[in-house]
């Protein structure tokens, strides 16, 4: 994948981060608002990973892995428990048996981890790019 792509990416991570401040800010459901960032998470993280999967070698990229967990282990599973339970408030709620205020700390440090990896990424794809011409 090339530096321009992997960059694109980590401005939508950001993008996206800045999205998920502003619906719990504006929106006085916090439900919808869980319900508007978890989708914004989601479709980020799975295109990312869609975008990775289409070479051979996604596997040997750093920011797979933390892409893959952000998706499959933290987003979807805080959002589809979120939504089954929204009578609960989030320091109620468990979530894999974490408390939900514990694990949604976890996904952040996941979701940090995963940009730190990503510009790693594209740093390499650019380092490869300038020895390749």
């Amino acid at each position: 994948m090339t530096f321009q792509r992997h960059f694109f990416f980590l401005f939508l991570f950001v993008l996206s981060t800045f999205v998920a401040i502003a619906v719990f800010k504006y929106l006085d459901n916090r439900v919808l608002a869980g319900l508007v960032a978890g989708i914004t998470f989601v479709l980020v993280g799975i295109s990312y990973l869609w975008q990775l999967t289409r070479y051979l070698d996604y596997f040997k990229k750093l920011s797979f892995y933390p892409a893959f967990l952000h998706v499959f282990i933290f987003a979807i599973p805080m959002m589809a428990k979120r939504q089954m339970s929204p009578e609960i408030p989030m320091e109620d709620l468990m979530i894999f048996g974490v408390s939900g205020p514990i694990f949604h700390r976890l996904s952040e440090s996941v979701f940090l981890t995963l940009m730190v990896f990503t510009l790693f990424d594209a740093l390499i794809s650019l380092k490869r790019s300038h020895r390749d011409e």
